[in-house]
This record gives C-alpha cells, structure tokens and sequence, in this order.
C-alpha cells in the first residue's frame, strides 16, 4: 500500500483503467492466438506423421527389394557350399554376379566366413578395416534380424544392410556374414517424395544408436548421441518440438521396426506459426485500438476526478487560490469530502482559538502547580525542626524517632511517584509505619521480621503490605489483653516470592470483615490489595487471608516467577531491624 500511494492518483486511475480495459482483450487475444496455434500445430503434426509413416512404408519397400537379394545370395547352395568348406573362387563370383545382374542396385556386396575372411567382395566399396570389425559386431548383435547400419570408407560412407548367413535348412549353423552397401540418394530418392510438402523441413534417416543414415539433419555417419534431439526422440510416444541445425522445429517421426530405425522430418515451427503470426498481428492492432479508446476514457473521468480533489488538496494545503471555502455541491462523493472539509477548516478555526486561550491557561496552571509544590517541601522542614527542638530539650526519644518515621512514611508517599518499588523499599516503609503505630499502641504488639536477603530486590507494587500490617494491629490487638508477636516472613518458594504477615491475636472471620475495613493512612484496604495484585500478576495471584477467632491470622502475597527473577541471588534468611514494643 505504501508503495501505491507513492504515486499521483492521476496514474493510479489511468493504470486501473487500462488494466481494466486491456487486460480481458489481451487475454481473449492470447488465448485465441494460442489455441488457433495449437490446433494448426496439431492439425499439421497429424498429417505430418501420416506423411512419415507411408514414407516410412515407402522405404521399407525399397528397403525389402535389397533384402530380397541378399535372402538369394544366403540360400545359394553354391554360397552355402563355399561359406561351410571357407573357400571362394570363380564359382562363387559367378553365382553371386548372377544374383547382382537381375537386381543391379547395389553400390557394393560382400560376403565373409564367420572370422570376416572375404569369401566374395566386388570391389567397387572401400571400407576400412576397423568399420568392417565394427559392423561383424552390430550384425551380430542384431541377428536374426537384418541391420541397417552407415559404415565409413576412405572416400566417403555406406549404407550398409547385413546379416548373419545361417546353414540352410538347417538355420541353427552359423557360417558367415553377407552385407550389402547402398547409396543414401537412392534411399531418399525424390520420386519417394512425390507430393509431399513438409514446409521446407529436414529429413532424416537415424540407426537405434543415434547414427545418421542419410538426411539432412547432420552429416552421413554422424552420431546424435547426447544431444537434446535424440534424448527426446527415445522417450516420445508424440510429436514434440526441438531445435535442428539452429531452428526450433516440430518433430514427427516413425519407427521402423524391422530394421530397428528412425525415419523423422523436421518441420519449422515459423512454417506452423506463419498462418498464426498473422492472427497475432490483428490482435495486436485490436489492443492497440482499444488502448487508445481506453487512454481517451481514463482521461475524461479522470478530470472529473481530479479537479474536485486539486480543490480540496489546495484548500488542505492553505493555497491562496482558495481564499473562502471550496463551495462544491456536487452530489458524488467528492462532493461530500468537499463540504466536510469546509466544515473541518472551520472547526480547526475555531479549535486554533481555543488554543490560544488553553496555552493561556495552561501557563496558569503551570505556576500555581509551582506554587503548591513548594508545601511539601515546608512540611518536611517542619517536621525536622520539630525534631531537633525534640531533641535539644530533651524529650523522649520516641517523639524524634516518631517525627522522623512520619517524616519518611510522607516523602514515599508525596514524592515517590513510582508504582512498583522493590521489597527491600517495602520493608522500610512498613519499619516507619509500625514506629508510628508502636506510638499509638504502645506495649499492645511486637514486631519479628524473618527475611530472605536475596530476595529484597525483587519489585512489588507499593503499599501492599502496610494494610496487612494495620489489619494484624486492628484485629489481633483487639481487646488489649495480652502483647501480640506481628512476623513479617519474605521467602523464596518454587512458584515466586511469598511475602506474608502473620500474628498470633485474636483472630477474625475473613468473610465478615474483608470489605469493610479501609487503610486509614493511604485509603487502599484489603479489597482494593487483593485487586490490584490480581491486576499486575493475574487472577490467580490475589490476597490469600488464613484467620480463625482466637488463633490469629496469616496474611499471604505469592509475588510470580517472572517478578521473583529480578532478585539478587545472595545472601541468606536475616531479619530487619523493626519497631518492637517496650
């Protein structure tokens, strides 16, 4: 959002408004663009494959008439004969030249004994030594079914068909090798090609092993091994689309299963999209159009927008050229905005006169603070000029210790402003108030004070145990007929801190006088401690009050973990000076 109202409404608007407009024609545009192109793609790689396929047939049949002759010269008793005792001889050329007389289309023939020894080779092919190893190999591993390979010579390569020569009838004997060399023009011969139109695409005729047979795609001989072209072609079932000689073209292609070979054609893919590219350039002239109508629209509702809000900013903005209000009735919501912030203008008009005046007040209220400030400060020198003339005329001693517990108990409460203060503030405060009380009371009570030192740091809300301490004065001194013994017992337990009160008076009904008994000195009793503990650490850590009439009451205050981890781990249980009676 922040980077939105970066920019002027102006653009945002005229951005909507585009996007609104252009966004569903781009989107119908490129949808149809792409399904009219796939269905052409499709269109065309369907009647590409039925193409491959009859040439497919086409070569197989041109294929079979080589096949057709080297089945003659396998079965040839005059081969057979020669291949079982490994010897050749002007028979065998004879017989053999009359087999290539009635087919005439061979480049070259030769046939071997199961070590490669040449029983007949015509001669017009040079094949080199180690190609001849490596077709005995391929033939052998195709066997029984003929192969179909590209061997290489010295001047230039062969398509090669061969076979292993078994003992005929028998076919369980192996005695020899027949391959037959053939030229690739004849196999891609353009009379195979007669009405067919692949849109100026490669053809080619590819080995399982990736070896280009003949075609066009690569060089006679070359290997497809490792490329993205074939690695597509051994996992397709389907036409896919791949990159021929720096071209991204559709591929179709089909198997032939007899020779263990693909025939495969190239097809363009601008050929596919040339029908498409044009569609592509009358969307592209549809979106422009409504580009243009679209920018003319945001343009007009724009000023209507805009205008309005220039006012309203000029007016925010204290411009000149809007002296007096804005003065818009229109009925539209800018209209609206209009007269509420003539309306705020005016309020702040008024608002800006009544600060001025509340400064004014202000400053009086400042000084008169000032003065009232000045009280506390004379009530404590009071207090300790009555101590000292206490003390300079001999008084008794608890007048100055009672001047000076008054005197303290009062700085804490008018000038410590701090709502949480630690324990060990706690305990001095409640140190001055039992001194103040021992005054009162007299002999009627005794303080014991059992205190866990590393636990005094920890912070408390203030005044939380001065009623505690008052409620165990009140109720357990009651009657006056014996001292009572007031413990204040802070300790660490597994759950926090327990600060407790406890005296061995006469005791109370908790439920009978819990609400009503207020602190006389700071107005906060035994309710409203039980609140506020609740309101700093949570309804389960209130004011837990054990009395019973006669035994005494047990004032408890579980401050939790999170409070308690703030005390100083040192020291151990010692107790604290406190106001004892007598």
């Amino acid at each position: 959002m922040r980077v939105i109202r970066s920019v002027s409404v102006r653009t945002r608007l005229l951005a909507a408004l585009l996007f609104a407009s252009i966004a569903p024609a781009v989107f119908v545009g490129l949808y149809a663009y792409q399904s009219y192109t796939r269905s052409i793609a499709e269109k065309l790689a369907d009647s590409a494959v039925q193409t491959i396929r009859q040439l497919d047939n086409a070569l197989s049949t041109e294929l079979m008439r080589y096949t057709q002759f080297i089945d003659q010269v396998s079965v040839s008793e005059v081969v057979q004969e020669a291949l079982a005792e490994r010897r050749g001889g002007g028979v065998v050329r004879r017989e053999i030249d009359s087999i290539l007389i009635r087919g005439g289309h061979f480049r070259g023939l030769r046939v071997t004994d199961t070590e490669g020894i040449p029983l007949y080779d015509d001669g017009r092919t040079l094949v080199f030594e180690d190609a001849l190893s490596i077709l005995l190999r391929n033939a052998e591993a195709a066997s029984t079914a003929d192969g179909l390979y590209y061997i290489g010579g010295p001047r230039d390569g062969n398509l090669t068909i061969g076979r292993k020569i078994f003992r005929f009838p028998l076919g369980r004997e192996h005695i020899g090798y027949v391959f037959a060399f053939i030229s690739d023009a004849v196999l891609l011969d353009k009379k195979l090609w007669d009405g067919v139109a692949l849109g100026g695409g490669e053809v080619a005729l590819l080995s399982a092993d990736g070896t280009v047979l003949a075609g066009s795609i690569a060089s006679p001989g070359a290997t497809l091994i490792g490329t993205e072209l074939y690695e597509q072609l051994l996992q397709a079932q389907e036409p896919f689309v791949s990159e021929v000689n720096g071209t991204p073209s559709l591929i179709v292609f089909s198997q032939n299963a007899r020779y263990d070979a693909y025939l495969l054609a190239a097809i363009p893919l601008a050929y596919i999209n040339e029908e498409a590219g044009q569609t592509g350039l009358r969307v592209i002239l549809f979106v422009a159009v409504a580009a243009a109508l679209c920018v003319a629209l945001s343009l007009w509702i724009y000023r209507s927008v805009a205008s309005p809000i220039h006012r309203i900013v000029a007016k925010c903005r204290g411009t000149p050229e809007i002296g007096g209000p804005i003065g818009d009735d229109s009925p539209d919501e800018l209209g609206f905005l209009s007269r509420a912030v003539d309306q705020y203008t005016a309020d702040l008009e008024a608002m800006a006169q009544m600060r001025v005046v509340d400064q004014r007040r202000k400053r009086e209220l400042e000084l008169e603070a000032l003065h009232y400030q000045v009280n506390p400060h004379f009530l404590f020198n009071t207090l300790g000029t009555l101590k000292w003339v206490s003390i300079i005329n001999d008084a008794p001693p608890v007048i100055s210790e009672g001047i000076t517990s008054l005197s303290e108990l009062l700085r804490s409460v008018l000038l410590n402003k701090d709502e949480m203060i630690s324990i060990r503030e706690e305990l001095e405060n409640l140190a001055h108030y039992f001194m103040i009380q021992r005054i009162r009371y007299a002999e009627c009570f005794e303080v014991v004070n059992d205190i866990d030192q590393s636990v005094v740091d920890t912070q408390i809300p203030r005044f939380i145990l001065q009623p505690l301490a008052e409620n165990a004065i009140l109720h357990g001194s009651e009657g006056g007929a014996r001292q009572i013994v007031i413990t204040v017992r802070c300790a660490r337990v597994p759950e926090g801190v327990l600060l407790e009160i406890r005296d061995d008076g006469n005791g109370f009904d908790p439920s009978a006088v819990k609400d009503q008994h207020e602190d006389r000195f700071s107005g906060i009793g035994l309710p409203n401690v039980d609140e506020r503990l609740k309101l700093y650490f949570g309804d389960e850590h209130g004011l837990d009050i054990e009395s019973k009439p006669g035994e005494g009451t047990i004032c408890r205050v579980l401050i939790p973990d999170q409070q308690a981890g703030q005390a100083k781990q040192e020291g151990g249980a010692d107790d604290v000076p406190g106001a004892v009676c007598g």
